[in-house]
């Protein structure tokens, strides 16, 4: 016995699409999005000498990781936000001792001698000896925005920071006369 097979055919009526909607969003709202979504490299900090510093002695100091500015964008529909970051200096504090470099430093090398750094050079002098000294590097990075209806401006400092532990030697003398 066979039985004959009769296609079943279903039809179903979608209404033509509607003209999509144009989404307009406020852009510092996408601004605020693209700065708290943003992800600034954490500073590495290197020293001269690399192992050990010495009391009344520059310690040399610069970053390794990188020194440039980075970017976020957030989009809502038509709307966009584009978030700048640019680092603006370094910070190196350790104790109560403190320097401000205006940029990553740079590594010592020998034509520097033992003078106070220059051309780009960042330095540190400790008063005193120890170990497990912190050594905390700060980054402050200035954030401004643009957006796609040609509005921006200043959204502030973002902060990034670091800290490695030192030690710090001291060498003693005697004079003989």
């Amino acid at each position: 016995m066979t039985k004959d097979r009769v296609p079943v055919m279903t039809t179903y009526w979608a209404p033509p699409e509607a003209e999509a909607e144009v989404l307009v969003v406020d852009p510092i709202l996408l601004a605020e999005q693209a700065r708290s979504s943003m992800r600034l490299p954490k500073p590495r900090l290197a020293r001269s000498p690399a192992n050990s510093s010495w009391v009344n002695e520059y310690t040399w100091v610069w970053l390794e990781s990188a020194w440039k500015e980075k970017e976020a964008t957030a989009r809502a529909g038509a709307s966009w936000a584009t978030v700048t970051a640019k680092p603006k200096k370094m910070r190196v504090t350790a104790g109560s001792q403190s320097v401000s470099c205006p940029g990553p430093g740079r590594a010592w090398t020998p034509a520097d001698g033992a003078g106070a750094p220059s051309k780009g050079g960042c330095a540190l002098m400790f008063s005193e000896s120890g170990k497990g000294i912190d050594v905390t590097v700060t980054v402050p990075y200035e954030v401004s925005w643009t957006g796609s209806d040609g509005s921006g401006g200043d959204l502030g400092v973002l902060t990034t920071t670091a800290t490695q532990s030192v030690t710090v030697l001291e060498a003693a003398a005697v004079a003989r006369s």
